[in-house]
């Protein structure tokens, strides 16, 4: 018969006890576990889909939305640059094979016009100038304007960035479920649901349209109580729910000042005393429109709106 030392069975006894200790809150139910006093471990195990079942999608990203998108605010661009004084006549402005053309009316403005289309700057996932964007003298007095391939590469990882983000808070809004999303490559998304059972309504959570819109607030609180007492606000108002524990409802104006399609990027960031913000870059007319809004409205806050929800109001 084996014979052990007492300090070995005393150590493996401890660390059996341990382990029960540990094991001790999956046998319970979340209720009972929130109950458990503070310096007991409370939490349970998480199974992955291998133990527990559950959904695995492999998703794949079509960034080509998101290169028109930047091509539609070169085109815009193109056109301010060429109404400048003295103005070169064009026409056919287009977004086109993954180009924008048009054409110079008089073909002695050929040369400027190419000067000053080549001194567009774009900035995508980040400062890129003009190196990234070639600009082509085609037959018949066309001129094409594209992305270089380094500039197209960055708006693809950006696009797959940003559908990462905005998948987690759909498919996990408390951030209490054990959802993983990771990038694949340069176009895949894995997304890993353990114990979800019910694909259909992910996939459909997914595929949901997202909307993102920039309203005006207000902040007057006899108007929001009013609202909130008769679930119903003012003509041309809302009333929306908020991220914010301190505020769960805004006043926001239903007309929205800017809206997602003007954002040419977004991105996490922070501020001079490190904390979280969100650093966005918009196109041409979503620049303008928020200058004038913003103007207009000094020290008004300005809702941040994402489906339905208000992320932030600034």
């Amino acid at each position: 018969m084996l014979q052990f030392p007492k300090w070995k069975v005393s150590l493996i006894a401890f660390f059996v006890a341990i382990g029960v200790l540990f094991a001790f809150p999956n046998f319970l139910s979340e209720r009972q576990r929130a109950s458990l006093p503070g310096f007991l471990p409370s939490e349970s195990v998480n199974l992955g889909l291998d133990l527990q079942g559950g959904v695995y999608m492999l998703l794949s990203i079509d960034a080509q939305p998101a290169v028109d998108k930047r091509l539609l605010d070169v085109r815009r661009d193109a056109g301010q640059a060429l109404q400048k004084s003295p103005a070169i006549r064009y026409s056919n402005s287009r977004v086109e094979e993954g180009e924008v053309r048009l054409r110079v009316l008089d073909r002695a403005q050929t040369n400027e016009a190419l000067e000053r289309l080549r001194g567009i700057a774009r900035p995508v996932d980040g400062a890129i100038g003009t190196r990234d964007i070639s600009v082509d003298d085609r037959e018949g007095g066309e001129i094409a304007i594209t992305f270089t391939a380094a500039a197209i590469e960055a708006i693809e990882r950006d696009a797959l960035r940003q559908t990462v983000e905005k998948l987690r808070p759909r498919v996990d809004p408390d951030g209490l479920g054990e959802v993983s999303i990771q990038p694949q490559g340069e176009d895949r998304i894995i997304l890993e649901a353990p114990g979800v059972d019910d694909p259909q309504r992910l996939k459909a959570l997914i595929e949901a349209p997202g909307e993102l819109t920039f309203n005006l607030v207000d902040d007057n609180p006899a108007s929001i109580q009013r609202a909130v007492e008769t679930g119903r606000a003012r003509p041309g108002w809302m009333l929306l729910p908020t991220e914010a524990p301190n505020e769960p409802f805004l006043l926001v104006q239903s007309t929205p000042v800017l809206t997602g399609d003007m954002i040419r990027q977004a991105s996490r960031g922070a501020d001079e005393s490190n904390r979280p913000q969100v650093n966005f870059q918009l196109n041409t007319r979503g620049g303008t429109i928020y200058g004038t809004v913003t103007r207009r409205n000094v020290g008004e806050r300005f809702a941040i709106v994402l489906d339905g929800v208000v992320k932030s109001a600034p």
